[in-house]
């Protein structure tokens, strides 16, 4: 239950360690950021969808953002 939203695991993630080790955000973001590692020569990322106990709407829609608008982009 690592992932689980509001677990004590998940108290550590704030905004900066989130920028710093991760990719979220817009889909135009995003976007940019998986760009330039594809620039640095890098084939292959682990994603992650968002953490059990988010709403059900928030994780479709967040599904749909990376499925419609980032991954084609990187093809």
């Amino acid at each position: 239950r690592h992932f689980r939203h509001g677990s004590p695991q998940s108290t550590p993630l704030t905004d900066a360690v989130i920028d710093t080790f991760g990719i979220a955000g817009p889909p135009a973001y995003c976007t940019e950021r998986l760009l330039e590692l594809v620039a640095l020569g890098i084939t292959k990322v682990f994603v992650m969808g968002g953490g059990f106990g988010l709403d059900q709407e928030t994780q479709r829609a967040s599904r749909r953002a990376l499925t419609d608008e980032v991954l084609p982009t990187l093809r």
